[in-house]
Protein backbone atom coordinates (compact mmCIF):
# COMPACT_ATOMS: atom_id res chain seq x y z
CA UNK A 1 0.00 0.00 0.00
CA UNK A 2 1.17 3.17 -1.19
CA UNK A 3 1.71 6.03 1.61
CA UNK A 4 2.66 9.97 1.39
CA UNK A 5 3.64 12.64 4.04
CA UNK A 6 5.42 9.70 6.12
CA UNK A 7 7.66 11.23 8.97
CA UNK A 8 10.94 9.54 9.51
CA UNK A 9 11.41 6.04 10.21
CA UNK A 10 11.73 4.05 13.32
CA UNK A 11 12.87 0.90 14.44
CA UNK A 12 11.15 -2.45 16.13
CA UNK A 13 13.06 -1.20 19.35
CA UNK A 14 11.03 1.91 19.26
CA UNK A 15 8.29 0.41 19.18
CA UNK A 16 8.92 -2.39 21.90
CA UNK A 17 10.06 0.55 23.76
CA UNK A 18 6.79 2.55 23.24
CA UNK A 19 4.48 -0.20 24.38
CA UNK A 20 6.69 -0.86 27.45
CA UNK A 21 6.82 2.74 28.31
CA UNK A 22 3.01 4.08 27.25
CA UNK A 23 0.43 1.66 26.62
CA UNK A 24 1.93 0.24 30.22
CA UNK A 25 1.06 3.64 31.71
CA UNK A 26 -2.85 3.95 30.86
CA UNK A 27 -3.72 -0.09 30.38
CA UNK A 28 -2.62 -1.09 33.60
CA UNK A 29 -5.03 -3.95 33.73
CA UNK A 30 -2.82 -5.57 30.86
CA UNK A 31 0.31 -7.56 31.36
CA UNK A 32 2.12 -6.84 28.56
CA UNK A 33 -0.10 -4.65 25.95
CA UNK A 34 1.18 -4.95 22.34
CA UNK A 35 0.08 -3.75 19.20
CA UNK A 36 -0.65 -6.62 16.54
CA UNK A 37 2.09 -7.98 14.66
CA UNK A 38 1.51 -6.53 11.35
CA UNK A 39 0.65 -3.29 12.74
CA UNK A 40 3.79 -3.48 14.18
CA UNK A 41 5.33 -4.27 10.94
CA UNK A 42 3.70 -1.67 9.01
CA UNK A 43 4.72 1.12 11.44
CA UNK A 44 8.27 0.05 11.26
CA UNK A 45 8.14 0.58 7.55
CA UNK A 46 5.59 3.36 7.88
CA UNK A 47 5.41 5.53 10.27
CA UNK A 48 2.24 8.01 9.96
CA UNK A 49 1.40 9.30 6.89
CA UNK A 50 -1.75 8.93 4.97
CA UNK A 51 -2.54 6.01 2.43
CA UNK A 52 -3.26 6.59 -1.12
CA UNK A 53 -6.63 4.12 -0.98
CA UNK A 54 -8.17 6.14 2.29
CA UNK A 55 -11.76 5.35 1.67
CA UNK A 56 -12.63 2.57 3.65
CA UNK A 57 -15.51 1.09 1.95
CA UNK A 58 -17.43 -1.04 4.65
CA UNK A 59 -18.12 2.14 6.63
CA UNK A 60 -18.05 4.85 3.96
CA UNK A 61 -15.27 7.12 6.11
CA UNK A 62 -11.99 9.00 4.45
CA UNK A 63 -9.04 8.26 6.44
CA UNK A 64 -7.29 11.53 7.35
CA UNK A 65 -3.77 10.90 8.96
CA UNK A 66 -2.31 7.64 10.64
CA UNK A 67 -0.65 8.55 13.89
CA UNK A 68 2.80 8.52 14.87
CA UNK A 69 4.15 7.03 18.10
CA UNK A 70 4.64 10.49 19.61
CA UNK A 71 0.46 11.14 18.25
CA UNK A 72 -0.81 8.09 19.62
CA UNK A 73 0.94 8.89 22.97
CA UNK A 74 -0.82 12.39 22.74
CA UNK A 75 -4.32 11.21 22.09
CA UNK A 76 -4.25 8.76 24.65
CA UNK A 77 -2.92 11.55 27.34
CA UNK A 78 -5.89 13.89 26.09
CA UNK A 79 -8.59 11.38 24.89
CA UNK A 80 -7.92 7.96 27.34
CA UNK A 81 -10.53 8.85 30.10
CA UNK A 82 -12.98 9.36 27.01
CA UNK A 83 -13.01 5.80 25.66
CA UNK A 84 -15.09 3.62 27.76
CA UNK A 85 -13.07 0.81 26.81
CA UNK A 86 -9.81 0.76 28.39
CA UNK A 87 -7.92 -1.47 26.43
CA UNK A 88 -8.46 0.60 22.92
CA UNK A 89 -5.77 2.63 21.08
CA UNK A 90 -5.85 5.06 18.50
CA UNK A 91 -4.01 4.78 15.42
CA UNK A 92 -5.75 6.60 12.45
CA UNK A 93 -8.35 9.20 12.39
CA UNK A 94 -11.39 9.78 10.00
CA UNK A 95 -11.58 13.58 8.72
CA UNK A 96 -13.42 14.63 11.75
CA UNK A 97 -10.77 13.18 14.10
CA UNK A 98 -12.25 10.15 15.39
CA UNK A 99 -10.22 7.16 15.72
CA UNK A 100 -10.19 3.68 14.46
CA UNK A 101 -8.98 1.91 17.70
CA UNK A 102 -7.56 -1.45 18.13
CA UNK A 103 -8.80 -3.84 20.76
CA UNK A 104 -5.58 -4.51 22.84
CA UNK A 105 -7.52 -7.11 25.20
CA UNK A 106 -5.93 -10.84 25.46
CA UNK A 107 -8.58 -13.30 24.00
CA UNK A 108 -10.96 -13.08 20.96
CA UNK A 109 -10.73 -9.50 20.56
CA UNK A 110 -7.69 -9.00 20.26
CA UNK A 111 -6.49 -7.07 17.26
CA UNK A 112 -10.36 -6.15 16.40
CA UNK A 113 -10.29 -2.56 14.93
CA UNK A 114 -13.34 -0.20 15.91
CA UNK A 115 -14.14 3.21 14.83
CA UNK A 116 -14.34 5.18 17.86
CA UNK A 117 -16.78 8.09 17.65
CA UNK A 118 -15.38 10.68 20.06
CA UNK A 119 -18.62 12.94 20.19
CA UNK A 120 -19.59 11.09 23.64
CA UNK A 121 -21.44 8.27 22.05
CA UNK A 122 -20.11 4.80 23.09
CA UNK A 123 -21.46 3.25 20.03
CA UNK A 124 -17.98 2.52 18.80
CA UNK A 125 -18.40 -0.25 15.41
CA UNK A 126 -16.16 -3.13 14.66
CA UNK A 127 -14.61 -2.53 11.56
CA UNK A 128 -12.12 -5.29 11.11
CA UNK A 129 -11.37 -8.81 12.69
CA UNK A 130 -7.66 -7.96 12.02
CA UNK A 131 -5.22 -4.90 10.64
CA UNK A 132 -4.94 -7.09 7.45
CA UNK A 133 -8.41 -7.14 6.82
CA UNK A 134 -8.54 -3.35 7.46
CA UNK A 135 -6.07 -2.36 4.94
CA UNK A 136 -8.11 -4.76 2.59
CA UNK A 137 -11.05 -2.26 3.28
CA UNK A 138 -9.08 0.69 1.74
CA UNK A 139 -10.14 2.12 -2.11
CA UNK A 140 -8.96 5.13 -3.62
CA UNK A 141 -11.44 7.32 -4.79
CA UNK A 142 -11.42 6.46 -8.00
CA UNK A 143 -12.21 2.73 -7.04
CA UNK A 144 -14.84 4.28 -4.92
Amino acid sequence: MEFISIKPTITSDDVEKFEKEVLTKYMTDLKNPRFPESFRKHVVEIHGGKPKKDILINVEKRLHYYFTLVRIDSHLESCYDLYPKKNYVGFVSDQGGNPFCFDLTPGKNYGKIYFCPMDGGFDYKEIAKDYDEFLSLLVSDEEY
